[in-house]
């Protein structure tokens, strides 16, 4: 039986399914119980009292799949028979929102659109990887003032040509997706920014995108910059705050990267690469 099927208990809904749901299934039961309650025909009565207890064990069915999505057992559901605390926790259950990712009881209902329109934000830069990447333990982090610079940094016919490192998401729906580092050329070196707004024009192959699902990374969370031969990383959020290896970045300082580095911004984390 399928995990979205109305009368299986497995799996997890929405808040917005749930609560369509027990509109749909309300609002039959209802209409079923005025009819039943004024006819007089003890054939129908019988039938109406039985198809009204059907709908109220898919209701119950209904909010065992809401615990699930908020990562409850079904058993919980026993709480509801405790007078006025159960409207309290039924409140709760409605209101919260559920687990962003993939839970024991099954994968996030939210993840199918998201992933649809990450696809089409993404199509051009994402590649996906199976291989698994560990920080190396004790690293050191190199932190220097910023590169400063009379002329723009010029580069060599070779950096033209080549990617300049890469990066992995390494969770959320994302897990997997690679992403390039090119380079625009500015005093400081060739940068690379990292946030959820939108660049239009020649610096947008130099900006990687966020989706704006991932609402604790800023519209301008990070540059990622190449000076030579040496890859640094600068935190640009004053909202939201950048890690290396678990260590928060100085605002206005530069960290260099090697290999391996795990970079967190809030809720996304991934891997820089060096091609």
């Amino acid at each position: 039986m399928s995990q979205d099927s109305y009368f299986s208990p497995k799996g997890r809904i929405r808040r917005s399914t749930y609560l369509l749901r027990c509109l749909l299934l309300g609002t039959i039961s209802v209409i079923l119980e005025y009819l039943t309650s004024h006819s007089r025909d003890p054939g129908f009565q019988m039938v109406g009292w039985v198809v009204v207890s059907v709908l109220g064990i898919v209701n119950l069915i209904q909010f065992i799949k809401r615990l699930h999505d908020i990562d409850l057992s079904g058993w919980y559901s026993l709480l509801c028979l405790i007078p006025l605390f159960n409207i309290g926790f039924w409140l709760f259950v409605v209101l919260k929102d559920g687990v962003r990712t993939n839970n024991r009881f099954g994968t996030d209902p939210k993840n199918s659109n998201q992933e649809i329109i990450k696809r089409k934000l993404y199509t051009e830069s994402k590649e996906a990887s199976q291989k698994q990447y560990q920080s190396p333990q004790n690293t050191i982090l190199k932190e220097i003032p910023s590169i400063k610079s009379s002329k723009p940094y010029e580069q060599s016919n070779a950096e033209k040509m080549s990617v300049h490192g890469r990066i992995q998401i390494l969770n959320g729906l994302d897990k997997g997706l690679q992403f390039p580092i090119f380079g625009y050329p500015t005093a400081e070196g060739l940068i690379t920014t990292l946030g959820r707004s939108e660049v239009l024009g020649i610096r947008a192959r130099a900006h990687i995108r966020v989706h704006d699902c991932y609402k604790t990374v800023s519209r301008q969370q990070l540059q990622f910059i190449y000076h030579d031969g040496f890859m640094y990383v600068k935190n640009l959020s004053q909202v939201n705050p950048t890690q290396i290896n678990d260590i928060s970045l100085t605002s206005d300082r530069l960290r260099q990267l090697v290999p391996g580095d795990r970079i967190r911004t809030g809720e996304l984390e991934f891997v820089y690469q060096k091609d």
